[in-house]
């Protein structure tokens, strides 16, 4: 299979722009943890990627946002470049991202071949996006922090401040997030919405490309190229 029909203007021009956002999102003043690890606005515009774009542009322009940071540019949260990122505990949480951003686009992509793309959908294609996310970072910042993923030590009496070590993995890397990233994937789900809506054909998907070239068939050329 050919893959020149993949590289289209538009497609490499939507993944550029998601990047970007991405990008954008760790600009937002954000709140970081006694654990060292930011809340920024990351979840919500990697699962809008992957909500409007499906699995491979979606996790193409999370994959762009790696390569460019790692190159050194300051788009990681609190402005960290380079390979220092993996210094950071939190690093874990964005390539949990990235294999999420997978998983959720292939979910919308057969949403969208069903014409079963709503809000209440898109909704529960991005939930998804947190339990994986979640496998893969909090394993990672709990061995960074030494700490166990989801058992006390044994000398504590019960769960304590982050100082005194009585804490878990589950406890410093999930829970403080979930309230915050469920309210992002519901503002992203919102958003990726009213994209369908005005722009069925951004998905790429053959059905999408069909119900337009039915409409106009001097765009058959151009939704035949953005199928992905």
């Amino acid at each position: 299979m050919s893959l020149h029909k993949y590289f289209t203007g538009t497609n490499v021009a939507l993944v550029a722009v998601f990047a970007g956002l991405i990008a954008a999102s760790t600009a937002v003043p954000e709140i970081t943890l006694v654990s060292g690890v930011p809340i920024s606005l990351q979840t919500f515009a990697t699962v809008l990627a992957a909500l409007v774009l499906g699995p491979w542009r979606g996790a193409a322009s999370i994959t762009l946002y790696l390569v460019v940071g790692l190159a050194g540019a300051p788009v990681f949260a609190n402005g960290v470049a380079g390979f220092s990122i993996f210094a950071r505990p939190s690093w874990g949480y964005l390539f949990g991202m990235l294999a999420a951003s997978f998983v959720v686009g292939l979910i919308v992509r057969a949403l969208r071949r069903r014409g079963a793309v709503s809000f209440v959908s898109l909704l529960g294609a991005g939930l998804v996006s947190l339990p994986i996310t979640y496998a893969v970072g909090a394993p990672i910042l709990a061995n960074k922090l030494g700490i166990n993923l989801l058992t006390l030590p044994a000398t504590c009496e019960g769960i304590g401040d982050f100082s005194s070590g009585c804490v878990t993995g589950l406890g410093v890397g999930i829970v403080p997030f979930l309230p915050g990233d469920l309210i992002k994937v519901f503002l992203a789900a919102a958003v990726a919405a009213a994209v369908h809506r005005a722009y069925p054909w951004v998905l790429g998907t053959r059905a999408a490309a069909k119900a337009k070239t039915q409409a106009n068939p001097l765009h058959e050329d151009h939704e035949s190229a953005a199928t992905v």
